[in-house]
């Protein structure tokens, strides 16, 4: 090519010489410490994608050059304009991440990478500037060691802050992660350095669920190389609709099933995509359609039409493929959902509800909680709770179902709920002869001692009497345990037969996790308690007992579901169940609780290490494997810090063992004294009479005593004194 020629599109650059070596480009001098060790290509943002995508800790190396000195600024300034006067110190604002990038900038995520600090948007109660405190603390509240525990952070996959409350599991997390390095120095060197760096990672941002998102494009299954072969997208759809049927509708049962398929059938699988989508109504209803197919797609299991064994058995990088098309179709759903703020309707609001419950399975707590809420907006703005629509039997179901499934929610995300008690709406549960009536008032009573533990338990801020909460905790436990004996006979907790139906299995089991749930959280603050005072107090045993007894239930409830019913294994929601108990546990044993002979300490640790089978068992979800690494940095710790204390508790016994037998010598010494006797003379008589009267003789008779020469006496008194290592101290 000529020497003039324009270059190629493809370069950014003139052509090269010929015969003239190509010249490297250096290496990026800003590349983090993590990539530089890794010797990753680092694109130089902060966080970089390398670290965000890998759930690292994203820092630069330390400049200990000297930094050059600025020049002095000119006579009339940099040209600044002055800083107004104001009541209250200046404060910048944060940095806005810029729209369309992949990371936040630089500035915004130093401080919202690192743990435990909170997002400039929630400052800290301990301000330093009194007009900040003055302005962030109401009047009249409690110190800020009495508040309860939460948790805000920046969320840096998404640019949005998250806030986790009290009763969430992220803020226990929070809790337990700040004990375990505290312990962490002791067990760096037995433990794996690599998971003890996840003690140090934002907790919000390890465990983001990255297995959904993105624009909705084609159907998977034609992009796809491995799709199935001679499966149309009609056949997966019916395939993922006869799924959530079987599975997820039997825990949150809102739709007519028969009325549902019919029109399935006549709205979608018969009229062409045009004519389906032209009215409003019809794109309402398949909002619905799809959030129907995506929660199908989302449990499907290995036995699935659609599902091939060519999905990595490890859960590596490749997404599994019920999880791909779950995601397509719930992004289809959002597309069809409509502008809910101009139009709402029962099915709109049906919607909303299972789109909610898809993000509840994703393992995406906030996305469920915001959906929930606007769910419970519609209904409560088309009067489904004041019974003034004509849908009578499914404004019922909708409402309860939403109604329970919102205060799990949001006590599961330690948020606060805006719906009130039941008894303020006049809607009534459904009847009898409604399908599944009695499992959906299980779940409704349920959800109302939840709503009064988390008034009761979590949120009494104007009180410190941990005495009288832990009265109130008990109440409400005995509460919970008639909510179980008040069971329908064939929902009982305690009854098991072979010969039940499938779908009255799995609503049993449902119902078992909530309620080990429920007690729980019923008794996790005095767990806290019982670990934060000293001296240990024993009014706090019977709530460690009862949790650390919850947790082992859940753990061993979930590994029996697992082993004999290989399709729970893709309920992703219990991800959540078994890292909760499985916290709990490290926790007890790191903070060396309490317990009585019947909870040995290696009983904790093998439910821990059932927890870490189920969290393999689900390996085909991100979250799951980040649980799993979690637990196992923790459980590293404990162990480490578990063989120190019995390592301490082995040597004090034996220091308690010595001392014991040096006091029993010392006890023999005056026993063997007195049992002694003088020996006697030829004659007969005592030895010490003899010798009391030789030295009475002595002491009346020997008057030459003075005739000693002092000097020599002297003598034989400085060398007792240890004075005698000078010669000259010496007489003669």
């Amino acid at each position: 090519m000529p020497a003039s020629a324009a270059p190629s599109p493809g370069r950014l650059g003139p052509a090269p010489i010929a015969g003239v070596k190509r010249k490297r480009q250096p290496r990026a001098p800003l590349a983090c410490d993590t990539c530089r060790t890794r010797k990753a290509k680092c694109d130089q943002n902060r966080p970089c994608s390398y670290c965000i995508k890998h759930a690292f800790k994203c820092t630069d190396r330390v400049d200990k050059r000297p930094a050059a000195i600025s020049p002095k600024p000119p006579a009339g300034g940099w040209g600044m304009r002055p800083v107004p006067a104001c009541a209250g110190p200046l404060t910048l604002a944060p940095r806005v991440p810029s729209v369309g990038r992949g990371v936040p900038s630089a500035g915004h995520t130093l401080a919202s990478m690192r743990h435990d600090v909170p997002h400039p948007a929630h400052p800290t109660p301990t301000s330093s500037s009194p007009s900040s405190s003055r302005s962030q603390t109401p009047p009249n509240s409690p110190p800020t060691e009495t508040l309860p525990d939460s948790l805000g952070e920046l969320n840096t996959h998404t640019h949005g802050t998250e806030f986790y409350g009290p009763t969430g599991i992220f803020s226990f997390l929070a809790r337990l992660r700040r004990r375990a390095r505290s312990f962490r120095a002791g067990a760096a060197g037995r433990g794996n350095g690599n998971n003890l760096s996840v003690l140090d990672v934002s907790i919000v941002n390890y465990l983001h669920s990255f297995d959904y998102g993105g624009a909705p494009g084609n159907s998977p299954f034609r992009e796809d190389e491995n799709a199935p072969a001679g499966m149309t997208d009609e056949e997966i759809e019916r395939e993922c609709g006869r799924l959530f049927f079987l599975n997820l509708h039997l825990i949150h049962p809102v739709l007519d099933q028969a009325a549902f398929l019919a029109r399935a059938e006549k709205e979608v699988w018969i009229e062409e995509g045009e004519a389906r989508e032209a009215s409003p109504a019809g794109r309402v209803f398949l909002g619905l359609f799809y959030a129907v197919l995506a929660l199908g797609a989302i449990t499907a299991g290995e036995d699935a039409m659609f599902v091939r064994a060519h999905a990595a058995p490890d859960g590596g990088e490749g997404v599994y493929p019920p999880l791909r098309i779950a995601k397509y179709f719930f992004e289809k759903a959002k597309m069809f959902v409509g502008d809910v703020f101009e139009a709402s309707s029962l099915e709109s609001t049906q919607t909303l509800f299972l789109m909610s419950v898809f993000c509840q399975n994703a393992l995406k707590p906030h996305s469920c909680y915001l959906y929930s809420g606007m769910a419970a907006r519609t209904a409560l703005a088309i009067g489904i709770p004041q019974r003034l629509t004509s849908h009578t039997g499914q404004a019922s179901s909708l409402w309860w179902n939403l109604y329970s499934h919102e205060i799990e929610m949001c006590a599961s995300a330690g948020r606060e709920s805006t719906l009130r008690e039941p008894g303020c709406y006049y809607i009534p549960l459904p009847d009898a002869s409604y399908p599944h009536a009695a499992y959906m008032s299980c779940m409704t009573s349920l959800a109302e001692l939840l709503t009064q533990v988390s008034k009761e338990i979590y949120w009494p801020l104007s009180t410190n009497d941990i005495s009288l909460t832990s009265r109130k905790s008990l109440q409400l436990d005995a509460k919970l345990l008639r909510w179980r004996e008040r069971l329908p006979p064939h929902l009982a907790l305690d009854r098991t037969s072979i010969t039940e139906p499938e779908w009255l299995t799995k609503q049993k089991i449902v119902l078992k996790l909530r309620f080990f749930n429920a007690r729980i959280l019923l008794h996790r603050p005095f767990l806290i308690a019982a670990a934060t005072t000293r001296p240990p107090s024993p009014a706090y045993d019977t709530h460690v007992q009862l949790c650390v007894a919850a947790s082992q239930a859940t753990i061993a409830l979930i590994y029996d579901a697992y082993v004999h019913r290989p399709y729970f294994r893709t309920w992703w929601y219990n991800t959540t169940y078994a890292l909760y108990a499985s916290m709990i546990l490290l926790y007890t044993i790191l903070t060396t609780l309490p317990l009585p002979a019947s909870m040995p300490q290696s009983s904790l640790f093998a439910s821990v290490e059932h927890s870490l089978e189920i969290f393999t068992a689900m390996r085909h979800v991100s979250v799951a494997r980040r649980c799993a690494e979690l637990t196992r940095a923790v459980l590293s710790v404990t162990c480490a810090n578990a063989t120190a204390a019995s390592q301490e508790a082995k040597l004090q016994e034996q220091w308690e063992e010595e001392d014991q037998a040096q006091r029993q010598q010392a006890q023999m010494l005056p026993d063997v004294a007195a049992g002694m006797q003088m020996p006697t003379c030829p004659d007969g008589g005592q030895l010490d009479n003899i010798a009391g009267e030789w030295l009475g003789t002595m002491q009346g008779e020997c008057d030459f005593a003075g005739l000693l020469d002092h000097d020599l006496l002297h003598g034989f008194a400085l060398f007792e004194d240890g004075l005698m290592g000078d010669s000259s101290m010496l007489r003669f």
